[in-house]
Parts: C-alpha cells; structure tokens; sequence
C-alpha cells in the first residue's frame, strides 16, 4: 500500500463532511422559510379579518348599533378588576 492509497480515503471523509453539512444547511433553510411563511400568512390572515370588520362598520348600520349594544371587547379590563375583587376578598377585615 502506498501513501497515494491513503490520500483517497481522507479525501473521500472531506466530502462526506461537506456532503452532510451541505444537507443540514439545506434543511434549515427548508424549515425556516416555512416558519416564516407560516408567521406572514398568520399576519396576513389577521390583517384581512381586521379589514372586513373595518369594511363591515363602515358599511353596516346594523352592524355598528350591534357592536355598541355589545359594548368593547376589554379582557385587560375585566382582568384587573377580577384580580382587585380577588385581592380586597382576601385582605383582612377590620374592626370599625
């Protein structure tokens, strides 16, 4: 065996390397442009669902005394006074 005969398997390791390298890097980018495409066509979605329901109060009267009868959708607000209710139930009473 001579040292030519070697030279071929280390060779044959370099490219095997590059080779995988070169797939994982590949399925990376597969799995992050999908990830992205995901996230844009969520906002997309988002952004077509706030559209109508601007074109709908703009277009509909009916649609506008509805919404008012309803009142805004506040969650923050319901939230803070529940967790006040909660915290003030818990306190102590005090003699008078």
């Amino acid at each position: 065996m001579t040292s030519s005969d070697r030279a071929g398997v280390g060779c044959l390791g370099s490219v095997l390397s590059a080779l995988v390298f070169l797939v994982g890097l590949a399925v990376f980018l597969v799995v992050l442009v999908l990830v992205a495409g995901v996230f844009m066509a969520a906002i997309v979605v988002a952004l077509v669902a706030l559209g109508i329901h601007r074109l709908m109060l703009a277009l509909s009267p009916r649609y506008r005394d509805r919404r008012q009868a309803h009142g805004a959708f506040q969650p923050t607000t319901r939230v803070i006074e529940t967790t006040a209710r909660v915290i003030d139930s818990t306190k102590p009473k005090r003699p008078e």
